[in-house]
């Protein structure tokens, strides 16, 4: 390929240059991303493909014949690449394709001016017929890879999904006797299931409106009706999109009173989506029964239902502001979305928070306010399960915690609510989330090297997260109670504690092993777990709940040849979790021990530089699943043990070691 000076002179040099720039970002992109991406054992072909797009911007800045030559070889190698992992899905080439063929254009068909695809002398049939050969190769090969890679695991089948759909629900799914529509769906469980049966399947097409209702005007910010009516008696209940509270004659269509909940508040587009009904047991006269509905400010407004004048007795004058407990909200990021359920007697909703604006937005706690006070029953925040009050003067509920926006079911008998969950914001991105932290949790960092629990904990912080770094050698007893004692005066409890120091030890048999070595071994590895245990039992036993989780090892189960005093310490971690274990279960702490297997950390590096490769060679031999285990793979562990989802899980040891032990 010739490529040669335009007629146009500075212009083309230009468009030259800058395509060359294209190429040089693009590349230096995919090869910094790719080297990223290969050293945690990723595929290469995005590194290969950076540096070879690098050399091609750097032939075109020099108007180098062989650019087209260089770049046409990394779209070849693009497209057996592409079909080796994809095969003839469409939408698994499309995006491994389209990009670089497109970006390629300029250069492979004259655009950057100034030359011919094919030598001098050289016929141009001769090239498209190589060009078209060199095509069909890179399928072929393409293909055959293919063929012979094993099949990709699905992630939809990793956790594991349904086979079939679910079988027909009985019907009718609900036992409803009265003919009006008093809830959401009709019922709390939202059935949607109606007695009726004057409307069929037959007759349906013949209906006819039999009245219409203005429930505007709508002014200002375009307001959108986006409610399910409630029909209780011969009233139709209804709010619209300038939340603006209704009651219709069923049969008329007539306006029977209207309430205005925004008030002098300017609209925001945030419109009411439902209200629901209460009456009051045993009570009559003005308020018996009211109307519950939430605003856009948000404030909780109790109404009465045969007049809408506020029920005085409800918050103050009616209202019940819900900012209170959430922190800094800037205007409309907390929005009540669905119509509130009430059950028994408390009125429960979660809210609706702005996706994906910024680390730390509100909380997405989920209330309950007493249907005819409006005192605040009682709350779950996902980052405090266990304390379900208001949060303390100058506190707030936990930032950034997963949100229920969508309508809610109960089950009145069973006195529970049902509650779909958004994600945490923000939202879809989850790639900075920690085990620990993207559960809500405030997390202490504590280890005897301060700079590296300053950084993670400074590193947690910046992403919206409460973290808190203390030095602390846990073979001193001194600091580790002052390391607890500091986590319960920050926080002020101390609700799950995973116990995970440790050091291995000197290779020696048993008649040559030192000491001072076992000293130490046994400091850190046994004493330091049963001093952590010991101050953290303190307090949790005064709290009346807690969870601790100690890393015992494999070491813990097994023998091992020289390491008599590491594997000795790891045994003890498991007879002190057990024997403490039985203690506290029945005062609400449950303690048990994880055991991991072969680890890709900062240990089993210093023991493969310290002479120990060829052993931690064989035992990898010796896992079944082939690899080592990932650092967050044991933390998911423990965050399971941690949480409620473990509840009736103690005393247990529990492997982490992709099936070593089952051998």
């Amino acid at each position: 390929m010739h490529v040669r000076a335009s007629s146009n002179g500075q212009s083309t040099s230009w468009l030259i240059r800058g395509y060359a720039c294209l190429l040089a970002f693009v590349g230096l992109a995919l090869t910094i991303g790719g080297a990223a991406l290969a050293v945690q054992g990723g595929s290469v072909y995005y590194l290969l493909a950076g540096v070879m797009l690098v050399a091609s911007a750097v032939l075109v800045w020099r108007r180098d014949p062989r650019c087209a030559w260089v770049y046409g070889a990394m779209l070849l190698g693009t497209l057996a690449w592409a079909i080796y992992e994809s095969g003839a899905n469409t939408w698994g080439l499309l995006p491994r394709l389209a990009a670089p063929y497109v970006i390629g254009i300029p250069l492979l068909f004259n655009a950057v001016r100034g030359g011919r695809l094919h030598p001098p002398g050289q016929p141009q049939s001769v090239v498209w017929r190589s060009v078209v050969g060199s095509l069909v190769v890179a399928v072929l090969v393409g293909s055959l890879l293919h063929l012979a890679a094993p099949a990709p695991t699905d992630p939809l089948r990793q956790r594991g999904i349904a086979t079939k759909a679910p079988d027909r629900l009985a019907q009718p799914m609900a036992s409803i006797a009265r003919s009006d529509w008093p809830d959401y769906g009709n019922d709390q469980g939202g059935t949607r299931f109606s007695p009726l049966t004057q409307i069929t399947a037959a007759n349906v097409e013949k209906l006819e409106v039999a009245w219409e209702a203005d429930v505007g005007p709508f002014t200002g910010v375009r307001g959108t009706l986006q409610v399910t009516p409630i029909n209780v008696g011969d009233s139709l209940y209804v709010c619209n999109g300038h939340n603006v509270v209704m009651a219709l004659d069923a049969e008329t269509g007539q306006e029977r009173w209207r309430y205005d909940m925004s008030g002098s508040s300017a609209p925001t587009g945030k419109p009411c989506r439902g209200v629901a009904y209460y009456r009051v047991p045993e009570a009559t006269g003005s308020c018996a029964e009211r109307i519950l509905a939430t605003s856009q400010l948000p404030e909780l407004f109790a109404l009465d239902a045969r007049t809408g004048r506020p029920c005085s007795g409800f918050g103050t004058d009616g209202r019940v502001p819900l900012l209170e407990g959430l922190g800094e909200v800037p205007p409309g990021y907390h929005y009540v979305s669905s119509a509130p359920q009430v059950i028994p007697g408390k009125v429960v909703f979660g809210g609706a928070i702005m996706d994906g604006q910024y680390w730390g937005e509100p909380s997405g706690v989920i209330r309950a306010f007493d249907a005819t006070t409006g005192r605040l029953a009682w709350a779950f925040d996902a980052g405090r399960p266990q304390d379900h009050g208001a949060p303390a003067a100058g506190d707030s509920y936990t930032a950034a915690t997963p949100n229920s926006w969508a309508p809610i079911s109960a089950d009145e008998l069973l006195g529970l609510v049902y509650l779909p969950m958004g994600n945490a914001t923000p939202d879809f991105y989850g790639a900075q989330r920690r085990p620990f932290a993207r559960s809500g949790a405030a997390v202490v960092l504590a280890d005897s090297d301060e700079a590296s629990v300053v950084a993670a904990a400074k590193y947690l912080v910046a992403q919206g997260h409460r973290a808190l770094a203390i030095r602390c050698d846990v073979a001193d007893d001194l600091q580790v109670e002052s390391m607890v004692a500091q986590t319960v005066s920050t926080y002020g409890r101390l609700d799950a504690a995973y116990n995970n120091a440790g050091v291995q030890n000197v290779l020696a048999e048993a008649a040559d092993a030192p000491r001072d070595d076992y000293d130490l071994v046994m400091s850190i590895n046994l004493r330091g777990v049963w001093s952590c245990m010991k101050f953290e039992l303190q307090h949790m036993r005064k709290q009346g709940y807690g969870a601790i989780v100690n890393c015992s090892s494999l070491g813990g189960l097994l023998g091992g040849a020289e390491r008599g005093s590491y594997h000795a310490a790891k045994h003890g971690v498991l007879g002190l979790t057990k024997s403490a274990a039985l203690e506290y279960a029945a005062r609400g702490v449950r303690i048990n021990a994880i055991c991991p297997g072969l680890i890709a950390t900062p240990m089993s590096d210093r023991m493969a530089a310290g002479g120990q490769a060829d052993a931690l060679e064989a035992m990898l031999k010796s896992v079944p699943m082939g690899r080592c285990g990932r650092p967050h793979e044991i933390a998911d562990v423990v965050l399971f043990l941690c949480s409620e989802a473990s509840s009736y899980v103690t005393g247990q040891s529990i492997s982490v070691d992709g099936g070593f032990v089952m051998r």
